[in-house]
């Protein structure tokens, strides 16, 4: 089952330069949540925290924009938007749990079928992740590792 690691970094080429690296030796913070695919994780919260519809945060050209060949290998980085960074980073905990519940139940990801991932939890660390990238202008990323 994939791991996907979320991260934050200055730019597009600073996340790229992680994609191999240690992340807790290279001292990034990040929550890491296994199992959940960012086209379905994240996009949905995004639609669930902004209200927007799925084919509009799918326009966004960040939207879950791969920043690596594929065909390199196991490992492959893409871009998350700005505006889950910011949603994520202005949203009160209840609204962040409200968002977190509905894109669970709209995506079919109970517990059951995540194993241990709990959807409030994996909202919140990313909340705190978008909170400290917004806070020094670094954008959202989200590595895939199989």
């Amino acid at each position: 089952m994939p791991i996907y690691d979320h991260l934050a970094a200055a730019d597009d080429t600073a996340a790229a330069a992680l994609l191999e690296a240690d992340l807790a030796e290279a001292g990034v913070p990040l929550p890491s949540v296994k199992g959940v695919d960012p086209a379905v994780g994240p996009g949905g919260l995004e639609a669930a925290l902004t209200g927007l519809s799925a084919d509009e945060v799918g326009r966004d050209p960040r939207a879950a924009a791969l920043l690596t060949d594929p065909a390199h290998g196991a490992v492959w980085m893409m871009a998350l938007t700005d505006r889950l960074r910011d949603a994520l980073a202005a949203a009160a905990p209840p609204e962040r749990e409200r968002a977190a519940a509905a894109w669970a139940v709209a995506q079919g990801l109970s517990p059951d079928r995540a194993g241990a991932w709990d959807p409030a939890d994996f909202t919140e660390r990313l909340a705190d992740l978008a909170r400290a990238a917004a806070a020094r202008g670094h954008r959202l990323y989200c590595r895939a590792v199989l």
